[in-house]
């Protein structure tokens, strides 16, 4: 009998391609986590993702 992926298999390929693809991108300085966008923030050599900008930098005006 031979082994056939089932979809199990499939999704732990599809999640092991992810990780890789993330491993080189940059960390943002207040999350930590890998920016999955294609730019980040660069303030003073500290990198941000832009959920992070918003949240800590983003200020109303009322």
């Amino acid at each position: 009998m031979s082994n056939i992926p089932d979809n199990y298999d499939f999704f732990r390929m599809h999640e092991a391609e992810q990780e890789s693809k993330l491993e080189g991108r940059p960390l943002c300085e207040c999350c930590e986590e890998p920016i999955q966008d294609d730019f980040y923030y660069d303030i003073g050599g500290e990198i941000y993702c832009e959920d992070c900008m918003v949240s800590c930098f983003r200020k109303i005006i009322e």
